[in-house]
């Protein structure tokens, strides 16, 4: 608890018993550890994209614990679909962020923004071949993406 005069943190009374045991004291650490894990872990949220031509036509798969952990607590439905900004090179594009009927695949679609599937296909010019990195996708914000060039 907080103490509002000394602006102290302090146990409760009723849990000073308990903190004295040992095992109190590491299920507590277990937890914080845990908290902590899960944090850093949504914070950096990225994935690596590997060359396919559906990046021209489709879009970018996306790892079901990728969606699910950028999602936090409102995980994709089967057959829903969101709109999610994605930046690329210093411009954000709007996308939608779905998963697919069955609820076995997630993906981020922009079949209907050319200007961004022109731009992908300019920097992809250097010829990756099919599984070659080539993007790097991160969490920017809330409901933000970011693609970055892998090389």
């Amino acid at each position: 608890m907080l103490s509002d005069d000394r602006q102290i943190f302090s146990i409760k009374r009723k849990l000073e018993l308990y903190w004295a045991k040992r095992e109190f004291q590491e299920l507590v650490a277990d937890r914080v550890d845990f908290a902590l894990a899960r944090y850093f872990m949504r914070r950096r949220l990225q994935q690596a994209i590997y060359y396919s031509e559906e990046l021209f036509t489709s879009g970018i798969s996306v790892e079901p614990s990728f969606a699910d952990n950028f999602w936090i607590k409102h995980s994709l439905l089967p057959a829903e679909r969101r709109p999610v900004g994605l930046e690329y090179q210093g411009t954000e594009h709007k996308v939608e962020m779905g998963r697919n009927e069955v609820g076995t695949r997630y993906y981020i679609d922009y079949s209907k923004n050319q200007s961004l599937i022109s731009t992908i296909r300019e920097n992809l010019a250097w010829g990756p071949q099919e599984g070659d990195k080539v993007f790097l996708l991160v969490r920017k914000g809330e409901k933000v993406l970011e693609l970055l060039n892998a090389a």
